[in-house]
Protein backbone atom coordinates (compact mmCIF):
# COMPACT_ATOMS: atom_id res chain seq x y z
CA UNK A 1 0.00 0.00 0.00
CA UNK A 2 1.27 3.28 -0.57
CA UNK A 3 0.32 6.62 1.38
CA UNK A 4 -0.90 9.64 -0.01
CA UNK A 5 2.36 11.20 1.51
CA UNK A 6 4.61 9.14 -0.39
CA UNK A 7 2.62 9.54 -4.16
CA UNK A 8 0.59 13.02 -4.47
CA UNK A 9 -2.79 13.26 -5.49
CA UNK A 10 -2.88 9.48 -5.26
CA UNK A 11 -4.94 8.56 -1.75
CA UNK A 12 -4.61 4.84 -1.70
CA UNK A 13 -2.64 2.16 -4.08
CA UNK A 14 -3.67 -1.75 -3.07
CA UNK A 15 -3.44 -4.97 -4.71
CA UNK A 16 -5.83 -7.64 -4.39
CA UNK A 17 -5.22 -10.47 -5.73
CA UNK A 18 -4.71 -9.63 -9.43
CA UNK A 19 -6.96 -6.20 -9.17
CA UNK A 20 -5.48 -2.99 -8.72
CA UNK A 21 -6.78 -0.52 -7.41
CA UNK A 22 -5.61 3.30 -7.12
CA UNK A 23 -7.56 5.91 -5.52
CA UNK A 24 -6.25 9.40 -6.74
CA UNK A 25 -7.91 12.99 -5.04
CA UNK A 26 -7.44 16.43 -5.99
CA UNK A 27 -6.32 18.08 -9.14
CA UNK A 28 -4.85 16.22 -12.06
CA UNK A 29 -2.90 18.67 -13.38
CA UNK A 30 0.71 19.43 -14.94
CA UNK A 31 2.25 19.17 -11.98
CA UNK A 32 0.25 15.99 -10.62
CA UNK A 33 1.85 13.34 -14.27
CA UNK A 34 5.21 12.46 -13.35
CA UNK A 35 4.15 11.20 -9.82
CA UNK A 36 1.04 9.81 -11.54
CA UNK A 37 3.06 8.22 -14.05
CA UNK A 38 5.60 6.48 -11.93
CA UNK A 39 2.68 5.14 -9.82
CA UNK A 40 0.53 3.79 -12.25
CA UNK A 41 3.94 2.37 -14.03
CA UNK A 42 5.14 0.59 -10.86
CA UNK A 43 1.26 -0.93 -10.51
CA UNK A 44 1.81 -1.88 -13.90
CA UNK A 45 5.01 -3.94 -13.28
CA UNK A 46 2.59 -5.90 -10.69
CA UNK A 47 0.81 -7.45 -14.26
CA UNK A 48 -2.46 -6.75 -12.89
CA UNK A 49 -5.36 -8.15 -14.94
CA UNK A 50 -7.61 -5.34 -13.65
CA UNK A 51 -6.89 -1.55 -13.39
CA UNK A 52 -9.44 0.55 -11.26
CA UNK A 53 -8.63 4.05 -11.29
CA UNK A 54 -10.89 5.50 -8.40
CA UNK A 55 -11.87 8.77 -9.13
CA UNK A 56 -14.54 9.90 -6.50
CA UNK A 57 -12.17 12.26 -4.93
CA UNK A 58 -10.84 13.84 -8.23
CA UNK A 59 -11.89 17.42 -9.12
CA UNK A 60 -9.48 18.08 -11.49
CA UNK A 61 -8.00 16.50 -14.36
CA UNK A 62 -6.21 18.20 -17.48
CA UNK A 63 -5.13 16.14 -20.65
CA UNK A 64 -1.62 15.03 -19.63
CA UNK A 65 -2.70 13.22 -16.61
CA UNK A 66 -6.17 12.05 -18.99
CA UNK A 67 -3.31 10.76 -21.62
CA UNK A 68 -1.11 8.94 -18.77
CA UNK A 69 -4.53 6.75 -17.15
CA UNK A 70 -4.99 5.93 -20.85
CA UNK A 71 -1.22 4.58 -21.41
CA UNK A 72 -2.23 1.78 -18.93
CA UNK A 73 -4.59 0.57 -21.35
CA UNK A 74 -1.65 -0.69 -23.74
CA UNK A 75 0.00 -2.76 -21.07
CA UNK A 76 -3.27 -4.63 -19.61
CA UNK A 77 -3.77 -8.58 -21.10
CA UNK A 78 -6.20 -8.94 -24.19
CA UNK A 79 -8.59 -6.58 -24.77
CA UNK A 80 -8.81 -5.58 -21.05
CA UNK A 81 -9.55 -1.44 -20.36
CA UNK A 82 -8.96 0.21 -17.29
CA UNK A 83 -11.85 0.94 -15.23
CA UNK A 84 -12.36 4.58 -14.23
CA UNK A 85 -14.77 4.58 -10.86
CA UNK A 86 -16.54 7.35 -9.56
CA UNK A 87 -15.92 10.05 -12.15
CA UNK A 88 -17.69 13.04 -11.92
CA UNK A 89 -20.27 14.55 -14.75
CA UNK A 90 -17.22 17.22 -15.67
CA UNK A 91 -14.51 14.64 -15.89
CA UNK A 92 -16.58 12.61 -17.89
CA UNK A 93 -16.62 15.37 -20.36
CA UNK A 94 -13.24 16.22 -20.45
CA UNK A 95 -12.42 12.24 -21.16
CA UNK A 96 -15.13 12.54 -24.16
CA UNK A 97 -13.77 15.81 -25.00
CA UNK A 98 -10.31 14.38 -25.40
CA UNK A 99 -11.33 11.56 -27.32
CA UNK A 100 -9.84 9.26 -24.75
CA UNK A 101 -13.20 8.09 -23.81
CA UNK A 102 -13.38 4.23 -25.44
CA UNK A 103 -9.79 3.47 -23.55
CA UNK A 104 -12.08 3.18 -20.43
CA UNK A 105 -14.65 1.23 -18.82
CA UNK A 106 -17.01 3.05 -16.41
CA UNK A 107 -18.52 2.54 -12.98
CA UNK A 108 -20.29 5.16 -11.07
Amino acid sequence: MTEQADIPHAAITRLTGRTATVALAGDLDLLAVPALCAEVGRILDARPSRLIFDMHAVTFIDAGAIRALAQASLTLPGLTRPIIRGASALTRMLLEISSFDAAFEYET
